[in-house]
């Protein structure tokens, strides 16, 4: 045998005995490092930790993989584990190990629960069984070690509001890299979440932590987020594709949001007309009730400016969020609204408006138009119809209504104002107030926002007798009837009974013989 077969075989032999050694070495430590993985875990977490097994290996990398490892946070039992891991694996070289550094540690099936604090002076028992390790005038043996890299792909993270009866904050990682994480500084992380409604993948960026083990909820988070192509035609009723980008700070259980959204293509299935709709807010998410609180949210389309406040939350004897704002409008277009609601490609109406609405929509499968719920009063000053038909009638309108019949038809301008409810896709129309020159015209009724019928009924209060409004035979006959709607209120004039009936399309009018407006 030559000398450099012998120097290959005592190679080997060395390498084949080194690996041997490291592998009964790390047998050996196997229990040794369980336990004091363990004791490291507790005091990190103020947990009781469980760890089902714990592998140690020493070569060719210093390595461990752990499985089945739970976090009861202060041992307590009446609420699910802070933290459980399916597996962990983590590997260093040499050099990084002596430094007390960690490579990378690999996380699978990691789900985190934050719970609410537990009351104190809650006598044990009274909440749940609770097993807390005991204190030890010790450092954290977990602060020994900085982790370079964390991979946690998968990642689910919910946190529990003080009402068991509510649901949870969800978060979904699909993607989720930290670095650099330390026992007493933040670590930096970059994580891609799975949005459920609507759906779409947000991606997002920040640091996290230090971690507080007496109160996981109070362990600070902040980031910016990047949201993009979100189809709201998953929510049933409305349409458009969403982008959002925004900024976010707090803790766990407190978090401060503010963005903005952009949709260029957003409709309304009962209009289907689309507007570009821009919105900036600002929102707290409140995980100890599981809230969310927009103060405030400013929506910006065509010429109009929207405001409101208020939250997203779990309404008792409701399975999933409402929507439940104060809506004011200050700098509004009515035309720009009803582009929102009626189909037709032309407003039959323009000009400004100002009006409050209690805004609710609560959950379920039905159309956003059929949920929702509004209640507030509008006013508008200056109004014009758009339609020629309908300002040639209007103006026809107010001659008659002043005595003058046969004067020439000029555009008129009106002022309207009143209280308006929506409900189960249905628009009443309450104290209604429509004021041209000579005629005052109160009405009240229904519009379908889906079934686009008007069932309206009111009254035109003139200045002008009945037989005043026409002239020949006509105007002479209807002095007979004049006492029959002489105007009680104004002592002068006429009051006459009128309805509207028809479609949005084809609206008809004519004398109401019974009936009277909503009030």
């Amino acid at each position: 045998m030559n000398r450099g077969a012998k120097i290959a075989i005592t190679a080997l032999a060395c390498f084949v005995g080194l690996w041997i050694v490291a592998e009964i070495g790390g047998r050996a430590l196997s229990p040794w490092a369980k336990r004091e993985m363990i004791s490291a875990l507790e005091k990190k977490f103020k947990s009781k930790a469980e760890v089902q097994d714990l592998q140690v290996r020493l070569f060719p990398w210093f390595s461990a993989e752990a499985t089945g490892l739970v976090f009861r946070h202060h041992g307590r039992t009446d609420v699910p584990p802070l933290i459980q891991i399916k597996r962990l694996s983590a590997r260093s070289n040499p050099v990084s190990a002596l430094l007390r550094r960690v490579s990378e540690v690999k996380l699978e099936g990691l789900e985190i629960r934050v719970a609410r604090k537990k009351e104190e002076g809650q006598a044990e028992g009274q909440i749940g069984q609770t097993d807390e390790p005991k204190a030890e005038n010790k450092k954290d043996s977990g602060g020994g070690f900085l982790v370079e890299r964390i991979v946690a792909d998968g990642t689910h993270l919910e946190i529990l509001p003080k009402n068991p009866e509510k649901d949870p904050m969800v978060f979904d990682l699909k993607e989720l890299t930290l670095f650099d994480a330390g026992p007493k500084s933040p670590m930096t992380y970059v994580a891609t979440l799975t949005n459920p409604k609507p759906p779409g993948e947000i991606d997002t960026k920040g640091t996290f932590g230090p971690w507080n083990g007496d109160d996981p909820g109070q362990t600070p988070l902040d980031g910016d987020y990047v949201f993009t192509d979100a189809d709201l035609s998953h929510f049933k009723g409305i349409a458009g594709i969403l982008s959002s980008e925004g900024s976010f700070d707090g803790v766990l259980e407190r978090i401060a949001v503010e963005g903005w959204t952009d949709t260029p293509d957003f409709s309304v299935s009962s209009s289907k007309q689309p507007v570009h709709l821009k919105t900036e807010f600002s929102a707290i998410v409140d995980g100890t009730s599981g809230d969310t609180y927009l103060q405030p949210v400013i929506a910006r389309f065509e010429e109009s400016e929207v405001y409101a406040e208020g939250k997203v939350a779990q309404e008792e004897g409701l399975k999933g969020k409402s929507v439940i704002l104060d809506v004011r409008v200050d700098k509004g277009r009515v035309e720009d609204m009803l582009k929102l609601a009626v189909p037709a490609k032309d407003a039959v109406l323009e000009g400004p408006i100002q009006y409050t609405a209690k805004f609710r929509l609560p959950p379920g499968d039905q159309e956003v138009p059929a949920r929702l719920e509004l209640l507030g009063k509008f006013g508008m000053e200056d109004a014009e119809f758009t339609k020629s038909k309908v300002r040639k009638k209007l103006g026809e309108l107010s001659n008659k209504a002043q005595g003058e019949p046969e004067a020439p038809t000029t555009p008129v301008e009106s002022d309207l104002a009143g209280r308006f409810q929506l409900g189960s896709g249905v628009l009443s129309l309450m104290d209604l107030k429509f004021q041209i020159p000579g005629a005052d015209v109160t009405m009240g009724g229904d519009y379908g926002l889906l079934t686009k019928e008007l069932d309206f009924r009111g009254r035109i209060e003139m200045d002008a007798k009945i037989s005043e409004a026409t002239t020949g035979k006509k105007s002479f006959f209807l002095k007979l009837v004049d006492p029959f709607f002489k105007n009680k209120r104004k002592g002068y004039g006429s009051s006459i009974p009128i309805k509207v009936t028809g479609s949005v399309d084809d609206p008809q009018v004519g004398l109401a013989l019974s009936g009277e407006p909503k009030s």
